[in-house]
């Protein structure tokens, strides 16, 4: 077995785990959180979760991209941004998520509240592109 085809195998079980991780935690872990615990305990929950999540796939993303390189160039561009998205959701915006919703608390409505929703769309938005753009990778490399 070559460099190339273990570099393949490699990138194809990383790039396929983040893909499951990230669906098993969008459609199990989070809504589970939410159906079995009180608003104020699963948001608490959620928040603790979100920067390991965050750091775990992006650390697979960018150790996918690595093993990916050099047989499959445009998979590794894209790979590199999902972890780059990885990195600024847990870095940037989920902090200003944070914030603007303990501001949200203190008013009740106003715009803290427009942008804990504006906030929270987009990183849902950013999510949902990760994965699409995570399968994509796993398709064309599989």
């Amino acid at each position: 077995m070559n460099i190339a085809t273990i570099s393949d195998l490699t990138g194809l079980v990383l790039v396929a785990a983040i893909f499951g991780g990230m669906l098993f935690f969008a459609l199990v872990v989070t809504p589970v959180i939410f159906t079995a615990l009180q608003p104020d305990a699963s948001g608490v929950l959620i928040r603790k979760m979100f920067p390991v999540y965050y750091l775990y796939m992006g650390v697979l993303s960018a150790l996918a991209t690595l093993t990916v390189t050099f047989t499959h160039e445009v998979e590794a561009v894209v790979l590199a941004a999902v972890a780059g998205l990885f990195w600024l959701s847990r870095q940037i915006l989920m902090p200003r998520i944070d914030a603007v919703r303990e501001q949200k608390r203190a008013e009740e409505s106003g715009p803290a509240a427009f942008s804990f929703k504006r906030l929270h769309r987009l990183s849902v938005a950013i999510n949902l592109l990760q994965i699409l753009a995570v399968l994509t990778v796993l398709v064309r490399i599989a």
